[in-house]
């Protein structure tokens, strides 16, 4: 069968079919060969003719012979009523499309005034229904003489109509109220609707943002394969919207009713305009604001806000952690974060263990037993056995009175020589840290009377942070040396004093400086140096931290704190010690399930950052800066990764975990699975308005992959010029014309065959 369509007239085409059984090459050779025969006849036999008059012969004889060949493949012309090709246009019926932008296509209302920018905005929904229905210079009226064009919602919802005004009033009708957007699906959907009559192109008013089903890229690469392009115009201002998100939320959430509580978070800014954003603690059961801080930002970026707070009661407090909207802000369901503290109200327990009566003891014993929330015991162990309780000598630590020592919150031992205990009484004071099935804190003074070489011999030595070959240098000034807290220094709550950091760096910068302190070579992995002095342009350690499995140890190099109290009437000096034992104490409000694995929610969008965090870690003493933790996804594949230590303040180790796929999600301390572990969930993409930004990328590439292109809403002429002009689609046949046995044709042959006579008996050739 060989057919064409030649001939396409408005509302038909016409095609011309035959039965010739021979190939189309094997016919022109056949032809060819009879040109060369007739003209090689009359070339040897007519030799006195001149060259036109040949070729006017071999043409006569050529033509007949065509004429011959027509009839015998019995050739026939097939009309056909046909329809104008089709255009299908998809409009983002979602939620997204009612975002307003400034001035739509353009960047132009930036500087504008507030009551000038509100005449430049309009929402994504409106631009795109007036660039589809409008009379003058909309795509249904401006193409309805050239196409038949078909409008479709997402998920293949048909716009019906008898006619272009009619649909156009549909459309005005509508309002986007899909609460996501399945782009690739809708795509693949009307491909599969026109698969009878394929468009001359698809033409789509979106933002781009595909966040349920099929991608963009699957749906371009079925619709290329069907030779249809997809030409996008694309929705939304050129800027991105602006967007700011809590993350990474961190603080302790057991402490004692008076407790400073620190919290950190991170502040991430996406095109932002403003300077500045505003950061509230909220208390959720009565929405009080316990503080209110003002953070200055960038443009795009992340920024940590510390706020330090007093819970006001005891009992569960659920706080929230919320970011004020930015102007233009869309998304504003990452703008806060919840988190439960849990506060209780009881005393303090604190031992104090002095061997003489130096000016540290007196003043901590002065200081901690005036303070009402904690209930102090003093030991002094030079003192006289007759004086009362109070100052006891301690001779009942000696006789190995270990459930009394383990039940004390706050251990703190001032200038201790290691010959004042035997090994079994250092043991029980080491295993108040790390074998307690609730450990406390140990703070350890080291002053005049301690040394290093004495110390490390004894079971004391394996819960402090200094490494087991470090030498120890005594170090005594002739002026006086001034505390200056590290940046892990500033980070724990005893350390600030003021109520900003920068109040807090004014008010140590005030503080008297010591004279004696020890020179600490090098300390275990793991410990946080959080204070140094400079002497000759040389920093020493002489405040280190360290966690021992989920007890706490800090270690003084020094016993001059007391040297403080000249400034302020001993307020600084008080807060300082009260902070320090009051979060030293904390490990004691931990359960007794040892390390806590956490996420900072329970579930997550597509692209969240997962913080996943590890506070306190059961039985490794000497653990360094990070751990590994197993990560399983529904049941099946697992992985390792690896937090790193966060900071001092708490036991804690972290890791942040991005584009994760959807699914189920627990995570566990390696060894510990059953115990210590969590899990977390990242949901398909199902928030509409989390992600608002036009996605130039996915519809540029899909669009290239189609031979299509994308476009601006200003851009409609050129739109129209690119779109080509497609194929008709038949809907009828009529019957058909028969040309091989047409009058006509045997009328054709009997006169070529008489003028070639004629000719020849004119040029005497007969």
């Amino acid at each position: 069968m060989i057919g064409e369509k030649v001939v396409r007239d408005d509302g038909y085409v016409y095609e011309i079919a035959g039965g010739w059984p021979w190939p189309v090459w094997v016919t022109v050779i056949v032809v060819v060969l009879c040109l060369a025969f007739f003209w090689g006849w009359y070339y040897r036999r007519t030799i006195d003719l001149a060259k036109y008059q040949r070729i006017i012969l071999v043409l006569l004889r050529a033509g007949v012979t065509l004429a011959i060949i027509a009839m015998l493949a019995q050739w026939v012309v097939i009309p056909q009523r046909t329809s104008r090709p089709l255009i299908g246009i998809v409009l983002d019926d979602s939620m997204s499309m009612s975002v307003e932008d400034e001035t739509v296509g353009t960047t132009a209302a930036a500087a504008k005034s507030a009551s000038d920018r509100e005449k430049s905005t309009r929402s994504r929904w409106a631009a795109a229904i007036d660039a589809v229905t409008s009379r003058e210079r909309g795509l249904l009226h401006r193409l309805a003489d050239q196409y038949r064009v078909r409008v479709y919602f997402l998920n293949d919802v048909p716009i019906d109509g008898k006619s272009a005004d009619e649909v156009a009033n549909r459309l005005k009708d509508a309002r986007p109220q899909r609460l996501s957007t399945p782009l690739g699906r809708s795509i693949l959907q009307v491909l599969d609707r026109l698969r009878g009559a394929p468009p001359a192109a698809l033409v789509v008013f979106t933002d781009g943002v595909n966040n349920e089903g099929p991608s963009l890229a699957d749906a371009a690469e079925e619709a290329a394969r069907q030779f249809i392009p997809v030409f996008f115009v694309a929705l939304g201002a050129e800027g991105r919207r602006p967007d700011v998100l809590i993350e990474n939320w961190l603080m302790e959430e057991r402490v004692f009713a008076g407790d400073k509580v620190v919290l950190r978070a991170d502040i991430v800014t996406k095109h932002v305009r403003d300077k500045q954003v505003y950061v509230r603690l909220v208390d959720e059961s009565n929405k009080n604001v316990f503080m209110e801080k003002k953070v200055d930002v960038t443009e795009t970026g992340r920024q940590e806000v510390t706020m330090a707070f007093q819970p006001p009661r005891v009992g569960e407090i659920v706080l929230r952690l919320e970011c004020q909207p930015v102007s233009g802000e869309v998304a504003l369901e990452n703008n806060s974060q919840t988190k439960i503290l849990w506060v209780e109200k009881r005393a303090i327990r604190v031992l104090l263990i002095g061997n003489t009566p130096g000016f540290e003891y007196r003043f901590l014993q002065n200081c901690l037993g005036r303070e009402s929330s904690i209930t102090l015991r003093s030991v002094l162990l030079s003192a006289d056995p007759e004086l009362e309780e109070d100052l006891d000598n301690g001779l009942w630590l000696i006789r190995g009175a270990r459930e009394e020592v383990w039940t004390q919150d706050v251990i703190i031992l001032v200038d201790l020589p290691a010959a004042v205990f035997p090994p079994r009484v250092w043991e029980d004071l080491a295993g108040f840290v790390d074998r307690n099935e609730k450990p406390g804190g140990l703070v350890v003074i080291a002053g005049p009377n301690w040394r290093w070489e004495a110390s490390a011999s004894t079971p004391l030595a394996r819960v402090l942070p200094i490494s087991s070959g470090s030498s120890v240098v005594d170090i005594v000034a002739d002026s006086a040396s001034r505390v200056m807290p590290t940046d892990d220094g500033w980070r724990v709550p005893w350390f600030l004093l003021g109520t900003t950091l920068e109040d807090s760096r004014q008010i140590w910068s005030r503080l008297p400086g010591i004279y004696c302190f020890h020179d600490i070579k090098d300390i275990k992995p793991g410990a946080r140096i959080l204070a140094t002095v400079e002497k000759n342009q040389r920093q020493y350690p002489v405040c280190i931290f360290s966690y021992v499995g989920r007890g706490r140890v800090l270690f003084h190099a020094m016993d001059e704190t007391w040297r403080w109290r000249k400034v302020n009437n001993l307020m600084w000096y008080r807060q300082f010690w009260i902070e320090l034992i009051r979060c030293m104490a904390r490990s004691k409000l931990e359960t007794g399930g040892g390390a806590i694995l956490s996420t900072d929610r329970k579930t997550y969008s597509p692209g969240d950052p997962v913080w996943i965090t590890l506070q306190g870690v059961i039985g490794q003493s000497d653990l360094g800066g990070e751990v590994t933790v197993w990560l399983g996804q529904d049941g099946r594949s697992r992985r390792q990764i690896t937090l790193q230590r966060r900071s001092p303040e708490a036991n804690t180790f972290q890791t942040v975990l991005h584009d994760l796929t959807p699914g189920q999600y627990v995570a566990w301390l390696a060894g510990e699975r059953e115990s210590v572990r969590t899990s977390f969930t990242v949901l398909p993409p199902k928030k509409e308005m989390q992600q608002t930004d036009v996605a130039w990328e996915e519809m540029a590439a899909a669009a290239k992959r189609t031979g299509g292109a994308v476009y601006r809403v200003g851009q409609i002429d050129r739109l129209i010029h690119s779109l080509p002009a497609g194929k008709a689609s038949p809907v009828e046949i009529l019957p058909p014309i028969t040309l091989w046995n047409q009058p006509l044709i045997l009328a054709f042959i009997v006169g070529m065959l008489t003028i070639e006579w004629a000719l020849r008996k004119m040029w005497g050739l007969m």
